[in-house]
């Protein structure tokens, strides 16, 4: 499960094929979301991305790009508010 919040699905949709093609792997089992221009927390986007996953059978959540996830009183440098977002 791909879930990205900058790019237009359009150009994800072409550099994951193009990644796909570069290390033959089939795209049967990769489903993507597209979170631009819905710019909201991974807390609130939690169990959105929970049950997405489930539906989906997930095995692996890449979140691109984190940054732009991370709710307002978290930075990245934060270590304790770092490991809750992790957590």
């Amino acid at each position: 499960l791909i879930i990205d919040n900058e790019l237009h699905p359009e150009t994800a949709a072409r550099r994951i094929s193009h990644m796909a093609d570069a290390i033959a792997t089939p795209l049967d089992h990769v489903h993507f979301v597209s979170l631009r221009g819905r710019l909201a927390d991974l807390l609130t986007l939690q169990a959105q991305i929970e049950e997405t996953a489930r539906s989906v059978e997930a095995r692996i959540i890449i979140l691109d790009a984190l940054y732009r996830l991370l709710p307002t009183t978290a930075g990245e440098n934060d270590n304790a508010a770092m490991a809750q977002v992790y957590n």
